[in-house]
Protein backbone atom coordinates (compact mmCIF):
# COMPACT_ATOMS: atom_id res chain seq x y z
CA UNK A 1 0.00 0.00 0.00
CA UNK A 2 1.29 3.24 -0.83
CA UNK A 3 0.78 5.29 2.67
CA UNK A 4 1.94 8.80 -0.07
CA UNK A 5 -0.72 8.07 -2.63
CA UNK A 6 -3.00 10.64 -1.22
CA UNK A 7 -1.14 13.11 -0.08
CA UNK A 8 1.45 13.24 -3.03
CA UNK A 9 -1.65 13.95 -5.30
CA UNK A 10 -3.10 16.96 -2.75
CA UNK A 11 -0.15 18.69 -1.71
CA UNK A 12 0.53 20.57 -4.42
CA UNK A 13 -0.66 24.17 -5.43
CA UNK A 14 -1.64 26.06 -8.28
CA UNK A 15 -0.38 29.29 -9.01
CA UNK A 16 -3.87 30.15 -9.94
CA UNK A 17 -4.89 29.07 -6.10
CA UNK A 18 -2.79 31.23 -4.31
CA UNK A 19 -3.63 34.77 -3.51
CA UNK A 20 -1.26 37.01 -2.44
CA UNK A 21 -2.05 39.26 0.65
CA UNK A 22 -1.78 43.16 0.29
CA UNK A 23 -2.48 44.24 3.68
CA UNK A 24 -1.39 43.15 7.22
CA UNK A 25 1.15 41.68 9.28
CA UNK A 26 1.37 39.07 6.17
CA UNK A 27 1.30 41.51 3.32
CA UNK A 28 3.50 40.00 0.62
CA UNK A 29 3.04 36.69 1.01
CA UNK A 30 -0.02 34.08 0.14
CA UNK A 31 -2.72 32.60 1.03
CA UNK A 32 -4.48 29.29 -0.46
CA UNK A 33 -8.11 29.62 -2.07
CA UNK A 34 -10.96 27.37 -0.27
CA UNK A 35 -12.51 26.45 -3.07
CA UNK A 36 -9.61 24.70 -4.78
CA UNK A 37 -9.03 22.68 -1.19
CA UNK A 38 -12.86 21.25 -2.07
CA UNK A 39 -11.77 20.91 -5.43
CA UNK A 40 -8.51 18.82 -4.93
CA UNK A 41 -11.06 16.82 -2.26
CA UNK A 42 -13.41 16.17 -5.08
CA UNK A 43 -10.74 15.17 -7.43
CA UNK A 44 -9.19 12.71 -5.23
CA UNK A 45 -12.09 10.87 -3.25
CA UNK A 46 -15.51 12.11 -5.14
CA UNK A 47 -18.77 14.43 -4.74
CA UNK A 48 -18.96 15.52 -0.99
CA UNK A 49 -21.32 13.86 0.76
CA UNK A 50 -20.46 10.60 -1.02
CA UNK A 51 -16.60 10.45 -1.17
CA UNK A 52 -15.85 13.16 1.61
CA UNK A 53 -17.70 14.73 4.14
CA UNK A 54 -17.61 16.50 7.48
CA UNK A 55 -19.56 17.44 10.33
CA UNK A 56 -19.94 20.51 12.50
CA UNK A 57 -19.94 19.17 16.28
CA UNK A 58 -19.14 22.01 18.47
CA UNK A 59 -18.95 26.03 17.90
CA UNK A 60 -18.33 28.61 20.80
CA UNK A 61 -17.19 32.08 21.41
CA UNK A 62 -15.17 34.24 23.44
CA UNK A 63 -14.70 37.04 24.63
CA UNK A 64 -11.53 39.22 24.49
CA UNK A 65 -10.51 42.11 26.94
CA UNK A 66 -9.99 44.47 23.97
CA UNK A 67 -13.81 44.24 23.50
CA UNK A 68 -13.99 41.88 20.59
CA UNK A 69 -15.31 38.37 19.94
CA UNK A 70 -13.66 35.09 18.27
CA UNK A 71 -15.68 32.34 17.21
CA UNK A 72 -14.67 28.96 17.01
CA UNK A 73 -15.96 25.83 15.23
CA UNK A 74 -15.06 22.65 15.73
CA UNK A 75 -15.33 19.80 12.76
CA UNK A 76 -14.69 16.16 12.23
CA UNK A 77 -13.65 15.26 8.61
CA UNK A 78 -13.96 12.28 6.59
CA UNK A 79 -12.56 10.64 3.94
CA UNK A 80 -14.71 7.18 2.08
CA UNK A 81 -12.25 4.33 0.64
CA UNK A 82 -12.53 0.65 0.41
CA UNK A 83 -15.76 0.76 0.52
CA UNK A 84 -16.35 2.22 4.04
CA UNK A 85 -16.26 5.71 5.54
CA UNK A 86 -12.78 6.53 7.68
CA UNK A 87 -12.04 7.58 11.17
CA UNK A 88 -12.96 11.06 12.10
CA UNK A 89 -10.40 13.97 11.39
CA UNK A 90 -11.21 16.28 14.06
CA UNK A 91 -10.05 20.40 13.70
CA UNK A 92 -10.47 23.74 14.94
CA UNK A 93 -11.06 27.33 13.09
CA UNK A 94 -11.13 30.44 14.35
CA UNK A 95 -11.97 33.77 13.49
CA UNK A 96 -13.31 37.22 14.37
CA UNK A 97 -17.45 37.84 15.30
CA UNK A 98 -17.26 41.35 16.78
CA UNK A 99 -13.77 43.12 14.94
CA UNK A 100 -11.88 46.17 16.29
CA UNK A 101 -10.25 48.33 13.79
CA UNK A 102 -9.47 51.99 13.52
CA UNK A 103 -12.90 52.35 12.31
CA UNK A 104 -14.31 51.46 15.69
CA UNK A 105 -15.93 48.06 16.55
CA UNK A 106 -18.10 46.08 14.19
CA UNK A 107 -19.50 42.81 13.79
CA UNK A 108 -18.56 40.65 10.52
CA UNK A 109 -22.18 38.47 9.34
CA UNK A 110 -19.26 35.91 7.65
CA UNK A 111 -17.47 34.83 10.85
CA UNK A 112 -19.01 31.49 11.52
CA UNK A 113 -18.54 30.52 7.62
CA UNK A 114 -14.78 32.10 8.14
CA UNK A 115 -14.00 29.95 11.36
CA UNK A 116 -15.77 26.64 9.25
CA UNK A 117 -13.54 27.20 6.71
CA UNK A 118 -10.61 27.54 8.88
CA UNK A 119 -11.28 24.49 10.36
CA UNK A 120 -11.58 22.57 7.10
CA UNK A 121 -8.64 23.91 6.10
CA UNK A 122 -7.00 22.02 9.13
CA UNK A 123 -8.28 19.17 8.94
CA UNK A 124 -7.39 18.53 5.03
CA UNK A 125 -4.04 19.08 6.00
CA UNK A 126 -3.90 15.97 7.48
CA UNK A 127 -4.50 14.41 4.32
CA UNK A 128 -1.40 16.51 2.63
CA UNK A 129 -3.65 18.90 0.80
CA UNK A 130 -1.33 21.80 -0.16
CA UNK A 131 0.93 20.09 2.18
CA UNK A 132 4.13 21.88 0.04
CA UNK A 133 2.69 25.73 1.04
CA UNK A 134 2.82 24.54 4.27
CA UNK A 135 6.64 23.42 4.18
CA UNK A 136 7.79 26.38 2.24
CA UNK A 137 7.84 24.81 -1.32
CA UNK A 138 5.31 27.77 -2.58
CA UNK A 139 5.23 30.91 -2.41
CA UNK A 140 3.21 30.93 0.45
CA UNK A 141 2.36 32.74 3.86
CA UNK A 142 5.27 30.92 5.48
CA UNK A 143 7.94 30.41 2.45
CA UNK A 144 9.24 34.15 3.23
CA UNK A 145 10.53 32.52 6.18
CA UNK A 146 11.79 29.11 5.28
CA UNK A 147 13.54 31.08 2.50
CA UNK A 148 15.48 33.14 5.30
CA UNK A 149 16.54 30.37 6.85
CA UNK A 150 19.79 29.45 4.92
CA UNK A 151 20.65 32.93 5.11
CA UNK A 152 20.93 32.80 8.81
CA UNK A 153 23.47 29.77 9.07
CA UNK A 154 25.46 31.12 6.22
CA UNK A 155 25.66 34.47 8.36
CA UNK A 156 26.25 32.80 11.63
CA UNK A 157 28.87 30.39 10.08
CA UNK A 158 31.14 32.97 8.97
CA UNK A 159 30.80 35.30 12.55
CA UNK A 160 33.90 35.00 14.69
CA UNK A 161 34.06 32.75 17.20
CA UNK A 162 32.73 34.34 20.73
CA UNK A 163 33.00 33.36 24.04
CA UNK A 164 30.63 30.77 25.50
CA UNK A 165 28.06 33.16 26.56
CA UNK A 166 26.60 31.74 30.50
CA UNK A 167 24.39 33.56 31.42
CA UNK A 168 21.18 34.28 28.85
CA UNK A 169 20.38 37.33 27.70
CA UNK A 170 16.95 39.06 28.94
CA UNK A 171 16.46 40.01 25.63
CA UNK A 172 16.41 36.12 24.30
CA UNK A 173 14.27 33.40 25.04
CA UNK A 174 16.15 31.49 28.24
CA UNK A 175 16.79 28.01 28.04
CA UNK A 176 14.28 27.61 30.95
CA UNK A 177 11.27 29.37 28.64
CA UNK A 178 12.00 27.11 26.02
CA UNK A 179 11.78 23.89 27.88
CA UNK A 180 8.47 25.21 28.99
CA UNK A 181 7.16 25.73 25.72
CA UNK A 182 8.29 22.25 24.34
CA UNK A 183 6.48 21.24 27.70
CA UNK A 184 3.32 22.86 26.70
CA UNK A 185 3.22 22.00 23.20
CA UNK A 186 3.86 18.17 24.13
CA UNK A 187 0.74 18.57 26.63
CA UNK A 188 -1.23 20.07 23.97
CA UNK A 189 -0.13 17.06 21.13
CA UNK A 190 1.48 20.20 18.66
CA UNK A 191 3.93 19.13 16.25
CA UNK A 192 6.44 21.30 15.40
CA UNK A 193 4.95 22.48 12.20
CA UNK A 194 1.96 23.71 14.64
CA UNK A 195 4.47 25.49 16.87
CA UNK A 196 5.94 27.07 13.39
CA UNK A 197 2.69 28.30 12.24
CA UNK A 198 1.79 30.12 15.70
CA UNK A 199 5.08 31.54 15.77
CA UNK A 200 4.91 32.96 11.83
CA UNK A 201 1.08 34.37 12.79
CA UNK A 202 2.00 36.25 15.47
CA UNK A 203 6.11 37.04 15.16
CA UNK A 204 7.03 36.45 11.82
CA UNK A 205 9.66 33.73 13.12
CA UNK A 206 10.05 29.69 12.44
CA UNK A 207 12.08 28.66 15.50
CA UNK A 208 11.71 29.27 19.32
CA UNK A 209 15.11 29.81 19.23
CA UNK A 210 14.85 33.51 17.44
CA UNK A 211 12.24 34.58 20.51
CA UNK A 212 12.82 37.39 22.68
CA UNK A 213 12.38 37.02 26.43
CA UNK A 214 8.74 38.98 25.90
CA UNK A 215 7.67 36.97 23.09
CA UNK A 216 8.65 33.65 24.16
CA UNK A 217 6.82 34.71 27.70
CA UNK A 218 3.88 35.07 25.73
CA UNK A 219 4.09 32.24 24.36
CA UNK A 220 4.15 30.44 27.35
CA UNK A 221 0.94 32.44 28.96
CA UNK A 222 -1.21 31.85 25.52
CA UNK A 223 -0.50 27.91 25.86
CA UNK A 224 -1.59 27.48 29.12
CA UNK A 225 -4.23 29.72 28.65
CA UNK A 226 -5.65 27.52 25.78
CA UNK A 227 -4.77 24.02 27.87
CA UNK A 228 -6.62 25.53 30.42
CA UNK A 229 -9.56 26.72 28.73
CA UNK A 230 -9.89 24.62 25.75
CA UNK A 231 -8.48 20.72 26.30
CA UNK A 232 -11.28 20.69 28.95
CA UNK A 233 -13.78 20.91 26.05
CA UNK A 234 -11.69 17.66 24.20
CA UNK A 235 -11.40 20.09 21.24
CA UNK A 236 -8.07 19.74 18.93
CA UNK A 237 -5.97 22.64 18.95
CA UNK A 238 -5.52 25.26 15.73
CA UNK A 239 -2.87 27.37 14.55
CA UNK A 240 -4.98 30.51 14.78
CA UNK A 241 -6.75 29.19 18.07
CA UNK A 242 -3.90 29.55 19.82
CA UNK A 243 -2.33 32.25 18.06
CA UNK A 244 -5.66 34.37 19.53
CA UNK A 245 -4.75 33.65 22.67
CA UNK A 246 -1.53 34.59 22.63
CA UNK A 247 -1.69 38.41 23.76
Amino acid sequence: MDNLKHYNFLKLVPPNALREIKFGALKGKSDINPQWRYEAMTSEFGTCGIGWKFEIVDMFIKDLEDGQVMVFVKVLLYVHENEKWGSPIPAMGGDFLIVKDKNGIHGNDEAYKMATTDALGTAMKMLGVAADVYRGFNDSKYSNNQQAAPAQKTQTKSAPPQQEQKEPSLTHITEEQRKKIGSLAKELSLSSEDMKGIMLMKYKIDSSKNLSNTQAGEMIRGLKQFSEEYMTQGSAADDKVLAASIK
